[in-house]
């Protein structure tokens, strides 16, 4: 299996469960070149690696967002999960043996992003970090912050017959989930009370020059779902010099299917012993 398009998915298969110190020790010394893993922050601002906004046990689960950090702690050490912060977890990528790898951070809440960027540069890892978020405005930010940094936006590539209806869309939350939908015209609005515990969704027909600029840069690119996925998006982020990155591959039949298919980088939720 050709090695350089695989990225692990939130460290799955390395650890008897997703997204903890034991995966990363193990995950960053494979021959993997790319690890992911998401960000999620509590209520007084601490980081933490999680996909869910919630952290959750056998028989309950607890809001991040809406939680401060003893709390949380409490909660985690109470039912024995791992669930690391993201100075801990950043501790121990140090001390991992392949420098040439990358590891993919993505940014679930908004605001936070010179937080981030200050555990990122207190372990001098900003050639290996690659910055990745469903929210135009996070990345935006950091682009401010930290030009030379590489990014990836996650979104929904929409066709004809949704462009004009997805344009505008402002900031709005679908009722009963905590999904906030984002307009093309509107990847700079403020998020209002959106910013912190939700789900983003950001759409667009096709990217405008302002994040083109930004993701061309420093081998940086798009996260888009193998659902959606098309040929004529693959050349188009060609043209641009953006990598398109595609998740996730569920076994090794379906990556050489979307490697084949041109993409850069595959999101992969299992592990191939080669890699491990």
């Amino acid at each position: 299996m050709d090695k350089s398009k695989f990225l692990s998915h939130r460290l799955l298969g390395y650890g008897t469960t997703e997204s903890t110190i034991e995966a990363l020790s193990s995950a960053m010394n494979s021959d993997a070149l790319y690890l992911e893993v998401d960000t999620r922050v509590s209520k007084d601002g601490v980081i933490y690696i999680n996909h869910n906004p919630t952290i959750e046990s056998k028989r309950s689960s607890l809001s991040i967002a809406r939680n401060d950090s003893k709390r949380i702690d409490k909660f985690i050490q109470k039912h024995s999960l791992n669930t690391p912060k993201l100075d801990d977890f950043l501790n121990m990528y140090t001390k991992r043996k392949n420098k040439r790898q990358v590891l993919m951070l993505d940014i679930k809440d908004f605001g936070f992003e010179k937080e981030h960027l200050f555990f990122v540069n207190k372990y001098r890892l900003e050639k290996n970090i690659a910055w990745v978020s469903w929210i135009p405005q996070a990345l935006l930010t950091l682009e401010k912050l930290s030009a030379n940094s590489t990014k990836f936006l996650s979104y929904m590539p929409v066709n004809d017959f949704f462009a004009n209806f997805t344009r505008n869309i402002s900031i709005k939350k679908v009722p009963f989930v905590p999904i906030v939908l984002i307009g093309e015209y509107f990847y700079k609005k403020p998020l209002g009370k959106f910013t912190h515990g939700y789900q983003h969704a950001y759409f667009s027909k096709e990217l405008n020059h302002e994040l083109i600029a930004m993701l061309s840069k420093n081998g940086g690119g798009v996260c888009i779902s193998k659902k959606i996925l098309t040929h004529e998006l693959i050349e188009f982020n060609k043209y641009h010099n953006i990598k398109t990155a595609v998740f996730a591959a569920e076994d090794k039949q379906e990556y050489k299917k979307l490697s084949n298919f041109g993409t850069d980088i595959i999101f992969c939720d299992f592990v191939d012993s080669e890699l491990k």
